[in-house]
């Protein structure tokens, strides 16, 4: 009996959390900002990381230069049409941000392990992505995390959105292996995918 109340719960929350968003999200107009959920207990260091963002995105600028310089083509002064959205060429960690860091910290390519203690009651990781993807899961210990906010990357400043970064809540985690991964949306639907492990 209790399996089998505990498996309607289950399919409850499932349905609740495919249905309320769909319906919040027409509730909402498209040009008010995503804001980020509240965290009672730690809203004082979840504000403090809030107003850090600025900060981070503009450091985040290394990402976008390094995929600019990749990409760059020169103008061959012909005009194309538009084509369909672009698959996924790059997919990085770019960022952890935590309450006991009190900051960002800036993830290098190739790193595996953050370089400062992280932890505390908030942990954010970001991740940056050029293409577009269809299907994100971001993971910390194998446990999913939730996407509480995004930004478009312009790289080319063409108004053409080349990417996306996400921050993705790993709140009450101390440590831990972080993994991302997404699958393009479009041919050759290839699937890109990075981790770092946060302590």
């Amino acid at each position: 009996m209790k399996k089998a109340l505990l498996g309607i719960g289950i399919v409850a929350a499932l349905i609740f959390c495919l249905v309320m968003p769909t319906s919040l999200a027409s509730a909402n107009s498209v040009s008010e900002s995503l804001t980020l959920p509240e965290i009672p207990a730690v809203q004082q260091e979840s504000d403090s990381l809030k107003m850090a963002l600025p900060e981070i995105k503009e450091n985040m600028g290394l990402f976008e230069n390094k995929v600019k310089a990749k990409q760059e083509k020169p103008n061959t002064g012909s005009v194309g049409t538009r084509g369909s959205a672009p698959p996924l060429t790059e997919l990085e960690v770019v960022a952890v941000g935590s309450s006991q860091y009190q900051g960002y910290e800036l993830i290098a390519e190739n790193q595996v392990r953050t370089l400062e203690d992280h932890g505390g009651a908030v942990l954010y990781i970001v991740t940056g992505e050029i293409g577009y993807g269809a299907n994100p899961i971001a993971r910390i210990n194998g446990d999913s995390l939730e996407c509480i906010d995004y930004e478009f990357i312009d790289y080319n400043d063409d108004n053409i959105v080349d990417g996306f970064y996400y921050w993705w809540d790993a709140s009450g985690y101390q440590n831990g292996t972080f993994t991302y991964q997404n699958t393009s949306d479009n041919y050759p639907y290839n699937t890109m995918s990075d981790w770092i492990d946060i302590q």
